[in-house]
């Protein structure tokens, strides 16, 4: 079923954003697309987790997950102001988690009214749905699939590759990066 989930357009992203009616849920859209980070990797977002040019994802869903993600320059603004006016730590700040220790409940839910509000969405739409928009955005531009792999936490399943390979450099990842755009064509 994940699989027939559907990726986000560029227009999705401006219809969201447009009808996100709050700041927080804005920041976590413009994060989700522009760095095809899983809910539960945003939400747990420390501090020490933020640079002023990178995520640290450090506990990731897989080994392969753990990784360095390029802060897009057009959502640099937004977390500095979310890390500035943190009170708890966290890059989204006063998140309850459930009895597991689950800072992802509540925003996953307000995702999933925004997407009922905004409506005509194929069924398994969510917040995954601006992973696979990154990725066919990186599949756009020509992004070899290992390095795109290496940006949004994905396993490389080739011994030559999966193994062998040293990671990405940082400096090739905020290439690919900046080279995403959501800009209205």
């Amino acid at each position: 079923a994940q699989s027939k989930r559907p990726a986000f357009t560029r227009e999705d992203y401006w219809k969201f954003l447009n009808a996100a009616k709050d700041q927080e849920m804005q920041d976590f859209i413009k994060i989700a697309a522009h760095t095809g980070c899983r809910i539960s990797e945003i939400m747990h977002f420390r501090l020490a987790d933020v640079a002023h040019d990178r995520f640290t994802v450090e506990d990731a869903k897989s080994e392969s997950g753990w990784r360095e993600i390029p802060i897009h320059n057009e959502i640099t603004s937004v977390v500095e102001r979310l890390a500035a006016k943190s009170t708890d730590g966290f890059l989204f700040t006063d998140q309850n988690p459930n009895k597991y220790g689950q800072r992802t409940a509540r925003m996953g839910k307000r995702f999933v009214r925004l997407i009922k509000k905004v409506g005509s969405y194929k069924t398994g739409v969510g917040a995954h749905s601006f992973r696979r928009a990154l990725a066919t955005m990186m599949q756009e531009n020509g992004v070899e699939e290992p390095k795109a792999a290496a940006i949004i936490g994905h396993e490389i399943g080739t011994m030559t590759y999966g193994v062998y390979a040293d990671s990405l450099s940082f400096a090739e990842k905020d290439t690919i990066i900046q080279g995403i755009s959501y800009r209205r064509t």
